[in-house]
């Protein structure tokens, strides 16, 4: 009977009005295109498509993962069958690889051209988008060799590259595989299906021979790996892009703009060029750039269309100033249209700058065009660039933010069914929603700022900008010779500017950097010897953070523009010491977070710093004389370091017993699983926040040991990193820290754990054993013992370092020993020798201004992190410490005379 039905079903007699009465009338449509989807051209076949109607018959609708799974089976079942069965495709007349490909190339074109018909259902717009994601799905699965048993993904990818090369495949199909791929949960299907297909290509222009006239050939595969390579892909490749290209849609908009732009330079010329129309020109830009002003005071986002507008007539105005005729003074004068008043200066207070304003109150106001023109653009371009910069970065990080939710949601799904299920797709399909709009705004505001004609015009008048203000320090100021034409202390002009004169060009270089590479490698390098002579100045700039910013602009230099930084003079000459001295002066100004990001800035740039030949040689010799300075610096990046891995410990071992509670607490409800499995991920976050940080620490004290081991042979320092290295030896050896999957937040104990121990045998002298040894905190000789077994255990050094670790520790061992002696030898120390804070013999006594007495290892240690007497908090320096020779004399004695009774 059931044989008998089917043949009512089949063939020429096949008659869709015999299923009428079981088809919503709603899903008619879509399930009879999905019904002629299987329908194959010969007879042998009838019963397969007649089965394939059944099964369409079957698909749910309401659901997207119904649809989708349905389908997926019916695919599967009828076009991929298994070789125990009759197959839909008959493999007897040629490949059964081509043959699947042929049905599903064919079935995403029909999808489209359905798609493409006016007044489609949404119901039949949804169930025919799932059906191509499902033929995208099931592409990929034959390129990963999911059917094995049935196809072989090598041939499958020969048949598709036959497609391609004869030009057979539509763009839609090829355009939406790449984005489906791309943007896949999979990080690795991109490259297990284009890898086949691509070393296919590859292979056969191999076999072509200039001699065999073989063109034609190669013009077909060029043309296939160009079509391949070229497809943008989606919104978020739009948003996210980090080179400098534009799509085409960006490019249109642009000429557009420009077009319009200079129609509106055109429109200003003549009231600019009319005597009587001029001034009131110049009052009504003064106007815009006010009231825009106020705006972003009160918080206003809107308007950007406008201001880049205007910026871009500035910018045109300004175009043609030479600076040598600018009235420097321009914004002091009484009546001046750019108003500074609230402004905060480069170096000068308030007050000051109210005293350095008077001196031109007789003067009468001047309007030279040019002059008036160019303060308004520096003050024009100030509420332009930030605003947009800001903004790119907080949709950047909602966009990111939004990412992240979707992948936690998505994962969540995979463990849900039913209504659940469903709700939890809807609000995906939403957030997914959101998410691409937030990708269109970014987009928006990154054509905004990154169109060329701007960034341009923008650069050749930042260069002016800071010629003008370097100038207002001296005068026909030759950036290319020694820094002794600058004054000692900078002018009253440079200190009365406003400080968003240079914060404006600082902002305006990074911002160039990490988007416009090629329009900055065209202009001129005069800006960045103009920033390295600031730099090695900076103390003429008041506010740390504005000289943090320039920082910025220095460490992100890349390529030729590095290159040309440190072969400028001025540069080998200073630049080291400057950064060095700004590390450790940072630490009294910064915020908390702002200490940490300027110093990991600074290290990274230090750090590419001595990868060169002659700032490798400086820094060494800085090393080797241990200036207070350097012993300062050096004294920053253990304290940093200590922090960072005090923060990396104390949060792995939260995620160490987060992890055993998840592994024996089987009853939890699921509720509360969820709490530790946020707060599970919200720690392993922590610890990435700080890995970069300790990894960039421990490098930068490894490479001052490398370069020379004097800095931690003073008791200030090398008492402080014995305590460090042998505390955080310990700490990271110890179960407290062990988590599963570390790598998948980034953390690899051995990296670390080897960076210690090259820093034990960076140091490796005597003094630094006695260091080691006199840490009451954590050394005993049965730790070392322990760590010397978990390095052999765990292969966390080499052989040729093991070997010299275990000397080390011998050597440590021997001087734990003698302390041990000298502790029972001095037992019982007079008062009056004994270090007030520190509670031991004092060899070196030295009296503070208060009159009190220290050894100097305790307060010189003291004063690199606190520069202040620890007594009455007064500030002190190193050089107001008087040794008490009369003191050290009596110790000295007393110690001769305890060794003399031992010995005697």
């Amino acid at each position: 009977m059931k044989e008998e039905k089917k043949s009512d079903l089949v063939g020429d007699r096949f008659d869709f009005s015999l299923l009428e009465a079981t088809l919503p009338s709603s899903n008619k449509h879509i399930q009879e295109f999905l019904t002629s989807l299987f329908k194959f051209p010969s007879d042998k076949d009838n019963n397969r498509y007649a089965d394939a109607v059944i099964e369409v018959q079957k698909v749910a609708f309401d659901v997207a993962s119904s649809v989708q799974s349905n389908i997926t089976k019916i695919f599967t079942k009828f076009v991929l069958q298994d070789g125990a069965k009759r197959t839909a495709i008959d493999i007897s007349d040629g490949c059964r690889e081509e043959d699947a490909i042929e049905f599903l190339l064919t079935s995403f074109d029909k999808c489209n051209l359905e798609l493409g018909k006016d007044n489609l259902p949404s119901n039949s717009k949804f169930v025919l988008e799932t059906t191509k994601t499902v033929i995208l799905s099931l592409f990929v699965m034959i390129q990963r060799d999911n059917f094995h048993d049935q196809l072989q993904k090598r041939r499958a990818s020969f048949v598709f590259v036959k497609r391609l090369l004869n030009d057979t495949i539509s763009s839609n199909f090829i355009e939406d595989l790449i984005e489906y791929t791309v943007n896949g949960e999979d990080e690795e299907t991109t490259s297990e299906v284009f890898n086949h297909i691509f070393d296919i290509l590859r292979a056969a222009i191999d076999a072509k021979h200039f001699e065999r006239n073989g063109d034609d050939d190669v013009k077909q595969i060029l043309r296939v790996m160009n079509l391949l390579l070229n497809v943008f892909v989606g919104s978020e490749e739009d948003a996210m892009k980090i080179d400098e290209s534009v799509n085409l849609e960006q490019q249109g908009y642009m000429n557009r703009m420009s077009m319009i732009r200079g129609l509106l330079h055109q429109m200003i010329l003549p009231l600019i060029s009319d005597p009587a129309s001029k001034t009131k020109t110049l009052k009504w830009f003064s106007a815009v750039i006010n009231a825009r002003r106020r705006r972003n005071l009160h918080g206003s986002a809107d308007g950007h269309h406008f201001m880049v507008n205007f910026l871009s007539v500035m910018y045109r105005l300004s175009e043609k100033t030479d600076i040598s005729k600018i009235i420097m003074e321009y914004p002091f004068l009484p009546g001046t249209l750019v108003d500074i008043k609230k402004e905060t200066r480069i170096k000068m207070d308030e007050q000051s700058a109210l005293t350095f304003a008077a001196q031109f109150a007789d003067r009468p106001v001047e309007y030279d065009f040019s002059t008036v023109c160019f303060f308004l653009t520096i003050a024009a371009q100030q509420l332009v660039f930030p605003p947009l910069m800001r903004q790119i970065y907080e949709h950047s990080r909602h966009i990111n933010d939004i990412e992240q939710k979707l992948e936690a949601m998505r994962e969540k799904l995979k463990t849900l069914t039913g209504i659940e299920r469903s709700r939890l797709e809807q609000l995906i399909n939403l957030e997914n929603e959101n998410w691409q709009l937030m990708c269109r705004h970014l987009l928006c505001l990154k054509t905004h700022s990154e169109d060329p004609a701007i960034v341009a015009a923008g650069l050749d008048f930042v260069n002016k900008q800071m010629k003008l203000v370097m100038n207002s320090l001296c005068p026909n100021l030759d950036i290319m010779r020694d820094d002794s034409q600058l004054p000692a202390e900078p002018t009253a002009l440079f200190c009365a500017y406003p400080e968003y004169y240079l914060e404006g060009a600082f902002d305006f270089y990074i911002f160039a950097i990490e988007t416009s590479t090629n329009l900055l490698m065209e202009s001129n390098t005069e800006w960045i010897a103009r920033l390295i002579i600031l730099f090695i100045h900076y103390d003429y700039i008041k506010s740390p953070f504005l000289v943090a910013k320039l920082v910025g602009v220095l460490a992100n230099l890349h390529n030729s523009f590095w290159f040309h930084m440190i072969s400028l003079q001025m540069a080998q000459d200073k630049l080291l010491h400057c950064l060095i001295k700004f590390y450790s002066e940072f630490e009294d100004n910064g915020e908390f977070d702002e200490k940490f990001n300027v110093r990991g800035t600074i290290q990274r740039m230090l750090e590419k710093l001595v990868d060169n030949v002659v700032f490798k040689a400086k820094f060494k010799n800085m090393a080797e004389e241990c200036s207070i300075e350097f012993v300062r610096f050096a004294n920053m990046v253990i304290n940093d370091a200590t922090w960072s891995m005090d923060e990396i410990v104390s949060t792995l071992k939260i995620i160490n017993r987060i992890e055993k509670k998840m592994e024996h607490e089987e009853a939890w409800d699921q509720s509360t699983r969820n709490q530790q499995m946020e707060r599970l991920e919200e720690s392993k976050g922590g610890v990435g926040l700080w890995l970069d940080m300790a990894n960039t620490d421990l490098k930068l004290i490894l490479s001052i040991a490398n370069s020379s081991s004097e800095p931690f042979q003073t008791p200030a320092l090398g008492q402080r990193l014995a305590v460090f290295l042998n505390h955080n030896l310990a700490q990271l050896l110890s179960d407290n820290v062990k988590v599963n999957a570390p790598n998948d937040f980034e953390w690899h104990p051995r990296e670390f754990l080897n960076r210690v121990a090259s820093i034990y045998l960076g140091i490796n002298t005597p003094i630094f054993f006695k260091y080691i040894a006199y840490d009451e905190r954590t050394y005993n000789p049965t730790f070392f013992q322990n760590v010397i077994e978990q390095m052999k255990k765990r292969q966390i050094v080499s052989k040729d370092q093991l070997k010299k670790f275990e000397e080390l520790a011998e050597e440590v061992k021997k001087e734990y020993t003698a302390k041990a002696e000298l502790e029972e030898e001095y037992g019982d120390v007079p008062e009056e020798f004994k270090d007030p804070i520190m509670d031991g013999i004092m060899l070196d006594p030295v009296r503070l201004p208060s009159g009190h007495v220290m050894d100097r290892a305790v307060i010189e240690r003291h004063l690199l992190s606190t520069p202040n007497n620890p007594f009455n908090r007064a500030p002190l320096e190193l050089k107001e410490l008087v040794p008490d020779e009369e003191l050290k004399s009596k110790i000295d004695e007393w110690i001769a005379q305890k060794r003399k009774f031992r010995e005697g």
